[in-house]
C-alpha cells in the first residue's frame, strides 16, 4: 500500500470485484488491443489514526491493481568498466522509452552487505499483465540490449516475475511522486525449501507485508510473490521492498520484529534468500 505518515492498516476484512476503465498518464500507458488493461479490484480496509482523543478508526475502501513483477540479478565479470556499466545501465533503463507496457523502472549496482554468488546489479521493472511481460521478453530490443551489452561481460543472471497487487492510484502504480524519487530498492529471491507447507510460505510472507504496514514510514513500497517464470534458478518466490532511505533500510533490517519473522518463519522454510540492495537518485543524476 502507498502510505502516508498519519495512519496504519490493521486488517484486511473483504473483497469486493470491482471493474472500472483503466487510467492513463501523458500517453505513457492507455489500455490497447497491445496493452492490455491492468487487472482491479477493491479492498475495504480498517484505517486508524493517533489523534488526542486515542486511536480514531474508520472504514476504507482502496482500489487495488494486480501488477506482474520482474527481477532480475545480474553476475558480472570483475573486470567490467565504468564506461561498459554505464552503457548497460543506460541502454536497460530506456527500454521503457522504446516498448509498450513497462510501468516503471529501477536499477543499479549492488550495495548489500553481503554480496552472495558474485552478485552485482539489480534491476526492477512492472508490467500491467502476464501478456506485457511475455511481450517483453519476445522484444528484439530486449534481445540487442542483452547480445550488446550484457552477455559478453557477465558470468549469468537470475530472474523471478510474480503477481503482486499494489494501491490504484498514478503514483504507486508507476512508482511516481518525490516520494519514489530517491531511496534504497531491496530485491530479495527466495528458494522455498522441499516439502514446506504453503501455507508456512505465506504466513511468512504475509508476516513481513504486515510488518511493512505497521511501519510504514520507512517503506514506501512492498510486494511479494510466487515466482511465475522459467528463469529463477531455483529460486522460488521474490520480494521488492522501495526504502525511504539507507537509514530507514537500516532501521526496518534491525527492527526486533523483522529480525523475529527472519528467524521464525522465513529461515525454517527458506532454503535460500538473496539480496541485492541499490540506491535510486532522482533522473538525471547518477545512484551506483
Amino acid at each position: 500500500m502507498f502510505k502516508s505518515s498519519s495512519s496504519f492498516v490493521l486488517s484486511l476484512q473483504r473483497t469486493i470485484p470491482a471493474f472500472f476503465p483503466a487510467k492513463s498518464t501523458q500517453g505513457l500507458w492507455e489500455p490497447t488491443s497491445c496493452q492490455p488493461r491492468l487487472k482491479g479490484r477493491m479492498a475495504e480496509t480498517t484505517v486508524c489514526k493517533q489523534s488526542n482523543a486515542g486511536l480514531e478508526c474508520e472504514k476504507a475502501i482502496t482500489r487495488k491493481r494486480k501488477v506482474i513483477e520482474h527481477l532480475v540479478v545480474f553476475q558480472m565479470k570483475e573486470g567490467l568498466t565504468e564506461d561498459q556499466e554505464k552503457d548497460m545501465l543506460d541502454h536497460l533503463y530506456t527500454l521503457q522509452y522504446q516498448l509498450r507496457g513497462i510501468l516503471t523502472v529501477s536499477l543499479g549496482s549492488n550495495i548489500a552487505n553481503e554480496n552472495m554468488n558474485g552478485c552485482t546489479h539489480g534491476l526492477f521493472m512492472r508490467f500491467p499483465s502476464k501478456e506485457a511481460l511475455g511481450g517483453y521478453y519476445e522484444s528484439p530490443a530486449r534481445w540487442r540490449v542483452e547480445h550488446d551489452y550484457i552477455f559478453p561481460y557477465y558470468n549469468g543472471m537470475i530472474c523471478i516475475d510474480y503477481e503482486a497487487e499494489v494501491e490504484d492510484d498514478i503514483e504507486p502504480i508507476f512508482r511516481r511522486g518525490e516520494v519514489f524519487e530517491e531511496g534504497v530498492e531491496s530485491l530479495m529471491l527466495l528458494q522455498v525449501k522441499p516439502d514446506v507447507d504453503p501455507s508456512k510460505v505465506k504466513e511468512g510472507l504475509n508476516s513481513v507485508s504486515h510488518l511493512v504496514d505497521e511501519l510504514g514510514t520507512l517503506v514506501v513500497q512492498h510486494t511479494s510473490g510466487l515466482n511465475i517464470g522459467e528463469l529463477g534458478k531455483g529460486y522460488t518466490h521474490g520480494m521488492v521492498t522501495r526504502f525511504l532511505s539507507e537509514e530507514a533500510r537500516d532501521i526496518f533490517m534491525q527492527h526486533p520484529h523483522y529480525v523475529e519473522i527472519v528467524e521464525t518463519k522465513l529461515k525454517p522454510n527458506f532454503l535460500k534468500m538473496l539480496t541485492v540492495e541499490f540506491n535510486v537518485a532522482p533522473v538525471g543524476t547518477t545512484a551506483l
